[in-house]
């Protein structure tokens, strides 16, 4: 089941700072509810870490010269197994969080057929890094899958290009 999907109805334009810290408190909230509705702990402090984690690392590309900002694209919570499309910029960084009392698995395949893995334990963070040289937007395709039999993670989807951004395709 995924939950909270692909993040279409923010691509009415570019992103300033404000709207993607919003959406990440929101992202985060709703999944701090769910988990806590579904009896899953999380430990506010260790969710709101994750969030300053991804906040620090989008302040890193700040200066001038400096590689282009990863803009947020879509956040959610997954449950099992599922793939989804989307047209993405040339760097694409999927962080995930597992949420759940268990360690757990994680796959995630692209279809330039890089296929990365981690295991990870209970408010264990990872940053899957994906990229593709090429005019933007690029066509991507993404499969998550685990192993194991309980899955809960939060993930937030960050790129180079969102919709809703000038294309570099003519």
């Amino acid at each position: 089941m995924v939950v909270g999907g692909i993040g279409s109805e923010l691509s009415g334009g570019t992103f300033s700072q404000g709207a993607m810290l919003a959406a990440m408190n929101a992202v985060t909230v709703w999944a701090i509810e769910q988990s806590t509705a579904s009896g899953v702990k999380t430990g506010g402090e260790s969710m709101e870490k994750a969030q300053i984690d991804i906040t620090i690392d989008q302040e890193l590309f700040a200066g001038p010269g400096a590689p282009q900002p990863y803009y947020f694209y879509a956040g959610g919570v997954w449950t099992e197994d599922t793939c989804f499309d989307a047209f993405l910029g040339q760097g694409v960084k999927i962080y995930i969080k597992n949420i759940n009392v268990l360690g757990t698995t994680i796959n995630i395949e692209s279809n330039i057929g890089k296929i990365q893995q981690t295991i990870l334990l209970p408010q264990q963070q990872y940053t899957f890094r994906f990229y593709y040289f090429g005019a933007e937007p690029i066509p991507w395709r993404f499969c998550v899958s685990t192993y194991s039999d309980a899955f809960t993670v939060l993930y937030e989807i960050r790129s180079t290009w969102v919709p809703g951004m000038p294309s570099e395709k003519h």
